[in-house]
């Protein structure tokens, strides 16, 4: 077993087990691990998390796999996915960024959620959306920089497949008549109901 630093060198290292142990056994029962789970090692006082200093303070921690037991001072990587939560839809607010911003600031407010635990934001590539000096994205990092923008994928590719697309006359006419079939469809119910038989 080995432990690291953040710049990857070894600070320690234990080779005394056979296979037939496991990992957790081994970590426990080592001057290190007896240290940890009995919270008797110096880490440093608990800190605020950069540019967070409204949120709790938090402990210094050591990053493990699954094998080893959690502890205040011991967590794994997260391995799941970001959940996203549909909140509401918003009437539309104008488009200068400081009106969307304020649009964005009160709904976080009213529901009472806190920005320093926000770290992520993605909006379509519009400048008052994106700009990084005076878009939304910049206001909100105003707020709390560690907030990263993540430019809307989706929305990039739906322009790479209409520009695509508008550069052959095939493919306009293709696209058009699938978009009028669809419209033809999806305005009487009956007619839906009749495709979705098919």
């Amino acid at each position: 077993m080995a432990i690291c630093d953040s710049n990857y060198c070894f600070q320690i290292i234990n080779v005394r087990s056979f296979g037939k142990e496991s990992d957790c056994n081994v970590f426990k029962t080592s001057t290190f691990g007896k240290k940890l789970y009995g919270d008797k090692l110096n880490f440093p006082p608990e800190k605020y998390l950069p540019n967070d200093e409204l949120g709790p303070p938090q402990p210094f921690v050591l990053v493990a796999d699954e094998a080893l037991a959690l502890h205040r001072n011991l967590l794994r990587p997260f391995s799941g996915l970001p959940v996203e939560r549909f909140l509401e839809f918003i009437p539309k607010a104008g488009h200068k960024s400081a009106e969307l911003f304020d649009v964005v600031n009160d709904l976080i407010k009213r529901y009472g959620l806190d920005w320093s635990n926000c770290k992520g934001q993605s909006y379509d590539n519009a400048n008052n959306m994106s700009g990084s000096y005076s878009g939304l994205q910049a206001r909100v990092k105003e707020i709390n920089n560690l907030i990263y923008f993540v430019p809307c994928a989706a929305y990039s590719l739906n322009f790479v497949g209409t520009r695509a697309v508008d550069s052959s006359k095939e493919a306009v006419k293709y696209f058009g008549l699938m978009q009028h079939l669809f419209t033809f469809f999806t305005i009487s119910t009956h007619r839906w109901e009749i495709l979705s038989i098919i």
